[in-house]
């Protein structure tokens, strides 16, 4: 059954996962996320001081984090050139984003699909925010999901068949 997923692979359009861009309202760079070692923090830092760009971090700390945080993060930080707001809430979230020239996303592992990218996608310029309504909104996210059932409904699907 694999095999002929596999085989049959490009057949399938990708369905992306929505995020809901009408909320999202249209100076310096900026990270959102968490705080680990994998999510590029210190390169980050590295970036944006070697732009000349201030930095503002918006990250939880998860508790197997909080001694990466301490020993390799924290003195990194100085409230002008690099400043670390914390965990933020949704609602900020959009105007952590909105506000931005840039988004930076220096991670060091496989992102199976986050919500930043698509996310700042929306807030960016116009052409970047027709990207992002024609792939990530709800009634296209749902239109793809009708598509493939009624694919597999007429058995037309190949690997249904």
């Amino acid at each position: 059954m694999l095999e002929r997923v596999c085989r049959h692979a490009r057949s399938f359009e990708v369905i992306h996962f929505h995020t809901d861009g009408l909320h999202l309202p249209v100076v310096q760079r900026r990270q959102l996320g968490r705080i680990a070692p994998e999510k590029g923090v210190e390169r980050a830092v590295a970036i944006a001081r070697r732009s000349e760009s201030p930095l503002k971090i918006a990250a939880k700390i998860d508790r197997a984090d909080q001694d990466y945080f301490n020993s390799r993060i924290a003195r990194l930080i100085d409230g002008s050139e690099v400043d670390f707001i914390g965990e933020i809430t949704e609602v900020e979230k959009t105007r952590f984003l909105g506000e931005a020239i840039a988004l930076l996303f220096p991670i060091d592992w496989p992102e199976p699909f986050g919500l930043t990218i698509p996310r700042a996608r929306g807030l960016s310029r116009k052409r970047c925010r027709e990207r992002f309504e024609q792939r990530f909104q709800v009634a296209q996210m749902s239109q793809a999901y009708c598509n493939v059932y009624e694919l597999a409904r007429q058995q037309t699907c190949p690997v249904m068949s």
